[in-house]
């Protein structure tokens, strides 16, 4: 649910900046070239919708406690317990999707 509003959302924002960034890059504003006006106004929004999503969403609660951290160790230890929880992701079949999926969206 939250990655494909996340991803409705983007496309919109998209949508909508290009609406506006197109057809106000050929005016001008208040004496400033529109296509800055557009920038201005889209970074704007961005910023304010930033702070609504900061506002309203609550960080869900950590999972495990803090025995659980202090198993990992330090140095090598860590490094090695990140790359085996890294690796624990590669076994679901919808993150291949998405990195492959992100790979051919980049070529």
């Amino acid at each position: 649910k939250v990655y494909g509003g996340m991803g409705i959302a983007m496309n919109v924002g998209t949508m909508a900046g290009t609406l506006v960034g197109t057809n106000l890059a050929r005016q001008t504003v208040l004496g400033i070239q529109g296509w800055r006006a557009a920038f201005v106004l889209i970074g704007l929004l961005s910023v304010l919708v930033g702070f609504v999503a900061w506002a309203l969403m609550t960080e869900p609660p950590k999972r495990g406690s803090g025995a659980a951290t202090s198993t990992k160790g330090r140095g090598l230890g860590a490094v090695r317990a990140e790359f085996w929880e890294l690796a624990r992701y590669f076994r679901m079949p919808s993150f291949c999707v998405l990195i492959l999926q992100g790979c051919f969206g980049t070529v």
